[in-house]
């Protein structure tokens, strides 16, 4: 849901801006909001999807190239470190960069990084909003050390302490009220049907793709009732009824087949460890995010491998 709504620029503009206008208003006055291009990439490994989406859009600030990258973490609990991954990320932006700009070899663009978050169990964010924080000395080093640290910074978004209310009032498309508020409310939630009840004038705004994308992930994240959902989306029209059916079925396939492969994993976790002894957490994790042609492979691969890394697991 998040990378569908935000995959539009109308929709990611339309959440950073009062961000930036709050935080930084003539950084917001100096950015080209009206012209973010949609970057085909991602930095977030697969072992880590899901737990976090980003998008990264390229536009200009001042009639210079920069970039807006929007990190959102599905995490119940705030990391630490949070400061170090973006500075990784945002290296990783500039690699891009380079390699899509091979003649811009002299200067590094501005690269905004935005968190969004929402905790299932009603915790803040609690991390540090510098990297400088996160360097383990003490407060009169730090004085003196001050032009030697690094200070990369991001914007956060914390949908968990921002009063629904607040929510509801900032400008921005029907589809990022939509997102935000179903982010914040959503998981654990099982009176979706009534407290969604705001979100109706928007929910009958926004088009059937987006509304699926929405529908896909109360029904797999929260814990109302499926025929209660449907009592709110046989409100909104037919056309939401019809994308709510649709929605459904397909859920209830993957669930079969997502079902099976867990199967597989579980039997084949099994064979390894009785083959090769304990398996390491990164084998388990690698396995666990495997598509169906992977597992095929390491399967194959069992009978004759004398050890562990003999199957190629990542």
């Amino acid at each position: 849901m998040v990378k569908h709504t935000l995959g539009k620029p109308a929709n990611a503009a339309a959440l950073a801006r009062p961000l930036v206008e709050a935080a930084a208003p003539c950084l917001a006055a100096r950015i080209d909001w009206n012209n973010l291009t949609r970057e085909s990439v991602t930095f977030v490994s697969k072992h880590l999807a899901h737990t976090e989406s980003d998008v990264l859009y390229s536009t200009t600030m001042g009639g210079r190239r920069a970039y807006l990258y929007i990190l959102h973490e599905h995490q119940s609990s705030t990391d630490k470190l949070m400061p170090m991954r973006l500075l990784e990320y945002v290296l990783s932006i500039w690699k891009h960069h380079r390699k899509a700009h091979p003649d811009d070899t002299d200067t590094l663009p501005f690269v905004l990084p935005i968190v969004t978050y929402a905790s299932p169990k009603g915790k803040p964010w609690s991390a540090s909003l510098q990297l400088a924080d996160l360097i383990a000395i003490d407060d009169d080093t730090r004085t003196e050390l001050d032009p030697y640290l690094p200070r990369l910074s991001y914007l956060l978004n914390d949908l968990t302490t921002t009063p629904l209310e607040e929510l509801l009032a900032r400008p921005g498309t029907p589809a990022t009220r939509v997102l935000q508020v179903v982010l914040k409310l959503v998981p654990g939630n099982t009176h979706l049907h009534l407290e969604l009840r705001v979100l109706e004038p928007d929910l009958r705004l926004i088009d059937q793709d987006e509304l699926a994308a929405v529908l896909t992930y109360i029904l797999s994240e929260g814990d109302t009732a499926d025929h209660d959902v449907q009592t709110l989306v046989d409100d909104i029209g037919p056309e939401a009824k019809e994308t709510y059916m649709t929605t459904a079925s397909r859920l209830r396939a993957e669930g079969r087949a997502e079902g099976r492969v867990e199967g597989r994993v579980e039997v084949l976790m099994q064979l390894m460890a009785e083959k090769f002894g304990p398996i390491p957490a990164r084998i388990v994790d690698a396995m666990r995010t495997a598509s169906q042609e992977q597992l095929d492979t390491w399967t194959g691969r069992l009978l004759s491998a004398r050890t562990l890394d003999d199957l190629g697991i990542a």
